[in-house]
């Protein structure tokens, strides 16, 4: 029989511990510690420099004012500047500067090492295993939405 609730319980602990993963700072090579939100941030404007605060919230699943508050945060800290798009005077554009690319670069490093782990969990399911857990996911976080 099976035992949803354990499951679920399960589950339950592994968002806590993220969550609380998520206030922890780390120092990525700037001697400026950064959330996880933070960095992860600098990591999709640096994937996509010129991404606007509305592509960068839809991104990351946050509101676009949330998202707005946290740039800000960044642009204060020096790690990203903010620029009037070339195509519309309406839009802004997001990119990195200097510190925020080697910030961008430390993440780079830190997460090759820091998933070589997960990939060989991961490495474990067959294909048919893998695709049902990627839809697992996919309607989990429809659920959270």
């Amino acid at each position: 029989m099976r035992d949803y609730n354990f499951l679920l319980d399960q589950m339950e602990r592994i968002i806590h511990k993220y969550s609380q993963k998520e206030s922890n700072k780390r120092d990525y090579g700037i001697d400026m510690p950064l959330t996880q939100v933070e960095i992860h941030l600098i990591a999709v404007i640096g994937q996509q420099p010129g991404i606007g605060v509305k592509g960068l919230a839809k991104e990351k699943g946050v509101t676009d004012g949330a998202a707005s508050q946290m740039v800000r945060k960044l642009v204060q800290k020096g790690l990203v500047q903010k620029r009037v798009s070339a195509e519309s005077e309406a839009r802004v554009e997001l990119t990195l500067t200097d510190k925020g690319r080697i910030c961008f670069e430390e993440h780079r490093k830190f997460h090759a090492a820091a998933n070589e782990k997960w990939y060989q969990l991961l490495d474990k399911l067959d294909d048919d295993s893998y695709e049902v857990l990627t839809q697992i996911a996919a309607q989990m976080e429809e659920l959270l939405s």
